[in-house]
Parts: structure tokens; sequence; C-alpha cells
């Protein structure tokens, strides 16, 4: 008797991928304008508030140092910080929400949450901790090799390595490079969970491992190229803002145009994970 072969994964394509990432974003501008535009506000305001009073360096540069005047970053300042998820999940899950079912999907200005957005939250955090899992799992073996490579290195060479000596760049990079590789690999096999949360799906983990099966390096490339050219964009935009110094002479402005930036970044990238999520045969209700 024989049994039947699991089914391989469906293959991930690139191109395909990337041009539908392009197109939903620029079809879907309207929704994600107006699903942008509550989150954008409360960031701003949390970024606002953040520089002015929780930064002392944001102060006025020429002052006198005081050293009876406390200088360090406030203890609110990671709180006020770690709000700002709040607004970026309402934004990320609604966004998605409208790619995968519609607009209608996700009305209004997208305030509203619930279970929904408390659970696409607590993937995003899970999928942080798991890549830094990842990065330490890797780090801490390839660490000890190179460690014992340096000391075999300099015993061969009759000049023993100083333990306080700064290692070459190029040994910086060969070593850093297997957690970077762990780190992305891990991200990518799990971040399906979140357009699978959005549309109120179960078993997230599961789904999400078993849709990028096999499509890890196909999936980031259509990543890269779907979002590479808003962070080139975004780059030199920035840069032109600080060298024509608009961040001094005009920080409120300054941080608007920064903000905007971060919406275009976050609606680039979520767009590309629902594409990969419906090339990927992930499993979408019936549209609203």
């Amino acid at each position: 008797m024989t049994t039947t072969p699991p089914p391989l994964p469906n293959r991930q394509p690139i191109l395909e991928t990337v041009a539908a990432s392009y197109a939903a974003l620029w079809e879907g501008r309207d929704d994600a304008l107006r699903l942008a535009a509550f989150p954008a506000g409360l960031i701003l305001a949390l970024n606002l508030f953040i520089s002015w009073q929780l930064l002392p360096s944001a102060s006025d540069p020429a002052a006198t140092f005081d050293p009876t005047q406390p200088t360090g970053i406030s203890p609110w300042f990671y709180p006020v910080s770690f709000l700002g998820l709040i607004p970026a999940t309402l934004f990320a899950c609604n966004w998605q929400r409208a790619l995968l079912l519609g607009g209608e999907a996700a009305p209004g200005l997208g305030i509203r949450w619930g279970l929904r957005e408390t659970k696409f939250l607590v993937w995003t955090i899970l999928i942080a901790l798991a890549m830094l899992l990842a990065a330490l799992v890797v780090a801490i073996p390839v660490i000890a090799v190179f460690a014992v490579m340096g000391v075999v290195l300099g015993i061969v060479q009759g000049a023993p390595t100083s333990p306080g000596a700064m290692p070459s760049v190029p040994l910086i990079i060969a070593a850093g490079l297997p957690v970077v590789i762990a780190e992305i690999y891990v991200a990518i096999r799990l971040m399906l969970a979140l357009p699978a949360t959005a549309l109120d799906g179960s078993d997230e983990f599961r789904l999400s491992w078993r849709l990028t099966r096999g499509n890890a390096l196909r999936i980031f490339v259509a990543a890269v190229l779907g979002v590479i050219p808003f962070y080139v964009g975004a780059f030199v935009f920035e840069y032109l803002l600080a060298m024509a110094g608009l961040y001094a002479l005009v920080p409120f402005t300054g941080t608007l145009l920064v903000v905007l930036v971060s919406m275009v970044l976050s609606a680039a990238g979520s767009t590309v994970l629902a594409m990969v999520y419906l090339r990927l045969g992930g499993p979408v209700p019936a549209r609203v």
C-alpha cells in the first residue's frame, strides 16, 4: 500500500508579487490615506511630546552646562515610545484588511481597538522576540568559534591576540552575517501570522510556518524589491531635509514629514506582506 506524499508548498512568484504590491498600493491609496490619518496624528503627538518633554538633549544646545541638573533620558521615554505601537498596529491591521477584503472591511478611520488588534500587536512583539532569540542562539556559537579562531591564528603567527584588541571589519561582518540571516529567516517564517490575524484567522503560527516553507529566499527577494524604492526615497528625502536645516529651523514640520515618511514605509511593507500571503494561498474569507 502506497501513501500519497504531502503536497509541495506553493512557490512564491517574485516579480508578480512585487508588481501586485505596487499596483495594490497605488489603487488603494485613498484607503491608505483614510486609515493612516488618525494613527499618524497620534504618532506625531507622541514624537513631539518625547522630543520636547523627555529628551534633555533636545533643549537649547547653546545653554551652559549645569552639573546640578539631571542629564540622561527621562524614565518615561521608553514607556511613552512603546505607546507608538498602538497607532502603528491600528494602521497595519486595518490596511491589511483593506488590501485583502476591500476597503469596506476597515470602515471609517479605523480607530476601533478590539481582540483582533490586540492579537496583531501580540504577534508583532512575539515575532520581534523570536528574532532576538534566534540571534542569541546563533550568536553564542559564532562568537565562540571566532574567538577560538582568533586565539589559534595568534598562536600560529607567534603573536597572541590581546583580549582588548578590536576585531577587524571583515571579521565583524563574517561573525554578524549568520546572526542577521537567522533573524531574517525567523521573521519570514512567522510574518504571515500578521495578515492571518488581520483576517480573524486561527492557528496563525502553523499557517505561517506552512505557507512559507521552502519560500524563505523568494519571499525575502520579493520583500526587498517591493520596499527598497520607498526606503531609498525616504533616505534621500530625509537627507535633503537635514541638509536644508529644516529639523533645526522648523522642528514641528520636520517631525511631521518624518512621521508621514514612516507611514508610507509601513504601508509599503504591509502591502508586500499581504500580496505574499495571497500568492502563497493564504485563506481569505468572503469579502464583507
